[in-house]
């Protein structure tokens, strides 16, 4: 039988075996702890890494949003700053295009009514020189119509016969109406006189003297008209000078010029205009009268009609020459090459310049300016309404 201390020393040396095994089955553990706690730390420090790495990026581009947020705080700032002096010009030039605005408004109402004026003056001049181509409705002339129709017309079944030479006659035979400067007779210098005031004043200068004529003398075409006569039949008797011959003045054969002789002028034409420039070799101008196979009435029949014309003086009624001699006529564009160029015409309804101020020789009338006033207040109209459409 063992002794205690056998039993007591087995016991001790079992326990230490069963300590033993078991201690290493515990450190086995633990190391089988340690390395899947390791396996977890490298993880956790991979993760670590990777999210540092992040942050690190992150921090990166935070910084570089902030050196832009910066950036645009300035740009913001100076922005801003832009927009409060853009805001008070703004405001500034807002008032200024009212104040404009109004300007303008009565500027271009003040232009237009302006323009209307001129249109209206213009209107009442071509109308004027419409109510004055005769005679026929003025009563201060009631007497004269008479005698210029018993003296000065001639007529038969063929023909219905004017003598020029009889018309200034009668006026200063038996009116006393007598050329005469404007100076003297109306104390005003180049005064187109209408005929009631060339008739009340006995006279006229040479382009008063020249209206007058071609008024009385459409008169007597007028007469041949309603005696059923056209213009073919209607014959026109003018003088010129003939050493021993005599001219009558009338149609009585009473008064007579001595040294000319009768000429008919009818193949130069029927229609009668005053035509006004300077005579070769005269330092002043002068107006006469022209007939004409044409009637004009435009600007672009001045010069076809007025290039084979027949020149007559009004003061005498003799005839002159043809246009191109003593006196030329210049077409629009035609360059100047004489002094002695028809400067102005009258027709039944206008009075024509010929204009070589502003480098382009032509011819215009009050017609001419009306269409002009009447385009220019269209292109006026047209100008402001697009400036509306423009501002709204």
């Amino acid at each position: 039988m063992r002794s205690l201390k056998d039993i007591v020393y087995i016991s001790v040396i079992v326990c230490l075996v069963i300590t033993i095994i078991y201690g290493h089955n515990i450190i086995i553990d633990v190391n089988n702890s340690l390395d899947l706690k390791s396996e977890e730390i490298k993880t956790l420090e991979t993760e670590r890494d990777s999210i540092q790495d992040k942050l690190d990026s992150t921090a990166r581009e935070f910084a570089s949003l902030k050196k832009i947020s910066d950036e645009l705080n300035q740009s913001y700032e100076s922005l801003a700053a832009s927009h409060g002096t853009l805001k008070k010009k703004t405001d500034k030039l807002e008032s200024e295009y009212d104040d404009l605005s109004t300007t303008y408004v009565n500027e271009f109402t003040d232009l237009m009514g302006n323009l209307t004026i001129f249109e209206t003056h213009i209107q009442a001049s071509i109308d004027w020189f419409r109510d004055q181509r005769d005679i026929s409705e003025l009563n201060e002339y009631r007497d004269v119509k008479l005698d210029l129709y018993s003296d000065c017309l001639a007529y038969d079944e063929d023909s219905c016969d004017i003598k020029l030479t009889c018309i200034p006659f009668t006026n200063s035979y038996k009116y006393n109406v007598i050329y005469k400067y404007d100076s003297l007779n109306v104390n005003k210098s180049d005064f187109l006189q209408n005929l009631s005031e060339i008739w009340k004043n006995k006279g006229g200068d040479c382009e008063d003297t020249a209206f007058l004529f071609t008024a009385e003398y459409n008169y007597l075409v007028e007469r041949c008209m309603k005696l059923k006569y056209d213009r073919k039949q209607i014959r026109i008797f003018s003088f010129q000078p003939s050493s021993g011959h005599n001219t009558f003045l009338t149609y009585h054969n009473k008064f007579y010029y001595s040294d000319t002789e009768p000429i008919e002028v009818t193949s130069f034409g029927t229609y009668m205009y005053p035509v006004c420039g300077q005579f070769l070799g005269q330092s002043t101008g002068h107006c006469v009268v022209a007939l004409t196979d044409d009637a004009i009435s435009s600007t672009s029949e001045i010069y076809p009609s007025l290039k084979d014309a027949a020149l007559i003086e009004p003061q005498k009624g003799n005839y002159l020459s043809s246009i191109g001699s003593g006196l030329v006529v210049y077409d629009d564009n035609e360059e100047i090459e004489q002094s002695n160029y028809i400067s102005l015409m009258m027709t039944d309804d206008d009075i024509k310049y010929f204009y070589t101020y502003t480098g382009e020789n032509r011819w215009l009338g009050y017609k001419e300016f009306l269409g002009d006033i009447s385009k220019q207040k269209i292109e006026l109209r047209k100008l402001w309404r697009d400036r509306i459409a423009d501002n709204t």
